[in-house]
C-alpha cells in the first residue's frame, strides 16, 4: 500500500509523530474508524507512517477514491471571515444529505467530536474531516490528524468548530446539547 510519512520536527513541543500515532491508536481503541498508522525509525528519528485510505492497489497500479473535505461540504474556506460556517452541527446536517448510511456516519462524527474535546485537539478544523467514495456511495473517511494541544487553562477549552448551543466550548454540556442531530 501507499503511506504518507510525517516527520518529527526539531521545533515541535513534543514528539508529534509518536503522539499522533498514539492518538490514532487510542481513537481505534475507542471504536472510532481511524487511519491505520505505524511508527518507523529512519536515521535515528521517529517517522509516523499513515496508510493512504484514498488509494486502492490494482493490477494496473493504484486507483484513487473521490474525496471532499469538510471545508467543501460546509461551503466554507479558511479565511477568518468564513469561519462562522465551521460547525459540526452544520457538517452533520450536510453530511446526512449525501452519505449512504447517515445513522452510522452521524454517530461516528459525534464520537470524533467528543474524542477531539477529550484529547484537546484544537486542530479539528473542517479540512481535517472528509467524505470519501471508493465506489458509488459516500461515507465519512477514517479519522486523521488527531493532534492534542497543550491545555493552557482549566477554565475553558474550545474546539475549532462549533459543537453545541454554546459554540466551540468543549465541555460535556455543550457537546450533549445537540446530540439528537447526530442521530
Amino acid at each position: 500500500g501507499l503511506w504518507i510519512a510525517q516527520f518529527h520536527r526539531p521545533d515541535d513541543r513534543w514528539n508529534n509523530a509518536r503522539v499522533e500515532h498514539a492518538m490514532l491508536e487510542l481513537a481505534r481503541g475507542c471504536g472510532i474508524d481511524a487511519a491505520n498508522s505505524r511508527m518507523e525509525i529512519v536515521a535515528g528519528k521517529d517517522v509516523l507512517l499513515v496508510k493512504r485510505f484514498d488509494r486502492q492497489a490494482t493490477p494496473k497500479g493504484y486507483t484513487r477514491a473521490r474525496m471532499i473535505s469538510g471545508l467543501t461540504l460546509l461551503r466554507a474556506d479558511e479565511t477568518p471571515t468564513a469561519r462562522d460556517r465551521w460547525s459540526y452541527l452544520t457538517m452533520v446536517e450536510e453530511m446526512r444529505r449525501v452519505v449512504a448510511d447517515a445513522k452510522k456516519d452521524s454517530g461516528e462524527l459525534f464520537r470524533r467530536m467528543t474524542f477531539n474535546a477529550l484529547i484537546s485537539n484544537i486542530d479539528d478544523h473542517p479540512r481535517n474531516t472528509a467524505l470519501i467514495a471508493k465506489h458509488v456511495d459516500w461515507r465519512l473517511s477514517p479519522a486523521y490528524d488527531l493532534i492534542p494541544a497543550p491545555v493552557l487553562g482549566r477554565e475553558r477549552r474550545d474546539l475549532a468548530m462549533d459543537c453545541g448551543d454554546l459554540g466551540r466550548y468543549a465541555n460535556a454540556k455543550n457537546i450533549l446539547s445537540q446530540h439528537a442531530r447526530f442521530l
